[in-house]
């Protein structure tokens, strides 16, 4: 019932500011007007405001109250499914024969609904049925990337192997080398014949020590993007008093890197002219980019599909176009408002929240904001929605009794919109089951890879490799897994063999419980709290998951690191995933491109 805003001064000193709301003056909730369309356009606008969708059945009931038919005495569902077509208002997909509003169906990868669309529209019984389709399609698909004005970086997974091979073959005079790409990094096999001239003088020679680093190498560092260092262990001394240290051939080392550099950008001018040799080749990597890189359309939303006004919202209160398109966007799909600082992100989510609860899209709603925000954003939706049912946390509720009892309020209580600071978000439990599941997805993820790998033909020290990896996995969330599993699995904990627990590194496990076992409360897990969507402000909190590469040594900006907080998000997120159907998250923040990747 008030309006409160938190400013600082010149000193850096915060300010409360508070005052009387509208509601004290004027009517701030409007009426609810039932929709009365007298044409298909207006009864398509009005069933995606009412229900998010084209509801044929709502709209033929709608249009036979006020509205004469095209033929007959009364609207049928075909007559409108039919002027919703001829309009283009809403094309049918032809994989599921779903009708689809029109911005979505042109958004998303047009480039793969476009030959869908063309698939049907020249096949037997739906000869000529798509031809819309595939002419609005075409109209949206980005103009094609010409191969001459791709860039070629020498180590792109979406370059084909072959390519790469033949480069190897052509300048090195290698013809059993094996190329493979495993998880972010590429597995290279000489063959045994590797000591030609060719490869010899493509390479960097150590006076120092007297060898030779051959050109496949050198290739094979550039495609991992390896920094290249030529150094040898040198042992020092003899029997119990032996010691070893590292020399470094810094000049051959600097040679390397230099002739690194050479080798990409001779890949680069190789591939160009490989490509003018050869139109086919052209046009397969021409096709094989732009449906990669070069396919997927942002969603418009035109001004016809916005409403002036949200139901229950403040209708002294306007928002601007693009909050209203923030609000539509998060409604169908997984969202980024990558919106400025100042441009009104705080009112997109809440009204984005707040339709969610209407359509019924979501019944618990849950807000994420900085610990600092959380009496700016509540009153904020107070603001907006008058008569919104908001549950938040105040800062002297911030204790253990004062969550605990925040915890019981969302689960056995029913709100609009609950507002949680990110401190407290980040101290409610993941289950046991999906933090197991956290651990699996990445033992599988490296037991794929090894399977790829044998199907390949990988050289068997590459193999041993990705096997001993694994195994490394495997001890560092192993203690983790067996204290996280149900009771049937706590024997088999007893029964491991010593020597692997012995083997097991420290720190891997610490990694492993600093990801996982983070700061908690004692209180049941997120999954039975009820939330089904999650709306999170300042999300480039949560940037670090950590992600596998081969670039992770030496090159400014690529940070694979982990954070406990992200590992929690991402749990999280996957709950709100499985209840509303691969929707119902939103991130929003002023800065989603910054420094790391």
């Amino acid at each position: 019932l008030e309006i409160y805003k938190e400013e600082k001064d010149i000193k850096g000193n915060v300010k409360v500011i508070t005052a009387k709301p509208k509601l004290f003056s004027e009517r701030v909730v409007g009426f609810k007007k039932e929709p009365q369309p007298k044409t298909v356009k207006d009864a398509v606008i009005a069933s995606i405001f009412r229900t998010n969708g084209i509801d044929l059945e709502w709209i033929t009931s709608k249009l036979n109250e006020v509205a004469a038919p095209p033929h007959g005495d009364q609207w049928t569902t075909d007559d409108v499914r039919k002027g919703i077509l001829v309009s283009r208002l809403g094309f049918e997909d032809p994989s599921t024969g779903q009708l689809e509003i029109r911005y979505k169906y042109l958004s998303g990868n047009v480039r793969e609904k476009l030959a869908i669309a063309e698939q049907y529209n020249a096949e037997g019984e739906t000869a000529g049925r798509y031809a819309a389709n595939v002419e609005e399609l075409k109209k949206v698909v980005p103009m094609d990337i010409p191969a001459h004005l791709i860039d070629f970086s020498l180590g792109s997974s979406w370059i084909p192997v072959d390519l790469y091979k033949d480069f190897v073959k052509e300048t090195l005079d290698l013809g059993n080398v094996r190329i493979t790409h495993l998880e972010g990094s590429w597995a290279f096999d000489e063959g045994y014949s590797y000591r030609n001239e060719k490869n010899r003088s493509a390479g960097v020679y150590s006076e120092k020590f007297r060898e030779t680093i051959y050109g496949h190498q050198l290739v094979a560092d550039a495609l991992n993007n390896r920094p290249v260092k030529v150094a040898k262990v040198v042992k020092d001394g003899y029997g119990s008093n032996a010691s070893s240290h590292t020399e470094v051939d810094q000049a051959a080392t600097q040679a390397c890197a230099v002739r690194v550099d050479e080798i990409k950008e001779e890949f680069k001018q190789w591939a160009k002219k490989k490509m003018q040799d050869d139109p086919e080749l052209a046009r397969r990597i021409d096709k094989l980019y732009n449906e990669k890189f070069n396919a997927l359309v942002p969603m418009e939303v035109g001004e016809e599909f916005l409403p002036e006004r949200f139901e229950g919202a403040n209708t002294g209160i306007t928002l601007r176009p693009h909050q209203k398109l923030g609000a539509i966007k998060g409604l169908v799909a997984p969202t980024m408002l990558a919106h400025e600082v100042g441009t009104g992100k705080s009112f997109t989510l809440i009204t984005t929240a707040m339709e969610m609860r209407r359509l019924g899209t979501a019944k618990k709603p849950m807000i994420v904001v900085q610990n600092a925000t959380v009496a700016q954003m509540t009153a904020d939706t107070k603001l907006l929605y008058p008569n919104a049912k908001v549950l938040s946390l105040s800062e002297q509720d911030r204790d253990a009794e004062g969550r605990r009892a925040f915890y019981a309020k969302i689960k056995y209580n029913d709100w609009d919109i609950i507002i949680v600071p990110q401190s407290t978000f980040e101290r409610i439990p993941d289950s046991p089951e999906r933090e197991l599941q956290f651990i699996q997805e990445k033992i599988d993820e490296k037991k794929h890879v090894i399977e790829a790998a044998q199907a390949a033909g990988v050289d068997s020290r590459e193999l041993q490799k990705l096997k001993k990896e694994l195994e490394k996995i495997e001890q560092e969330y192993g203690d983790v897994y067996l204290d996280k599993a149900p009771d049937n699995q706590q024997g088999k904990k007893k029964k491991r063999d010593a020597k692997r627990e012995a083997a097991s590194l420290d720190k891997a496990r610490t990694k492993a419980k600093e990801q996982l076992d983070r700061a908690v409360d004692d209180v049941q897990y997120f999954d039975d709290l009820g939330v089904d969507a999650l709306l999170v402000d300042e999300a480039h909190e949560y940037k670090h998951l950590g992600f596998q590469t081969s670039m992770g040594r030496g090159i400014k900006g690529i940070d694979p690191s982990y954070s406990k907080k992200c590992a929690g998000l991402y749990n999280k997120t996957r709950s709100v995933f499985e209840k509303a159907g691969w929707k119902n998250v939103v991130f929003a923040t002023g800065t989603p491109i910054s420094n790391t990747i």
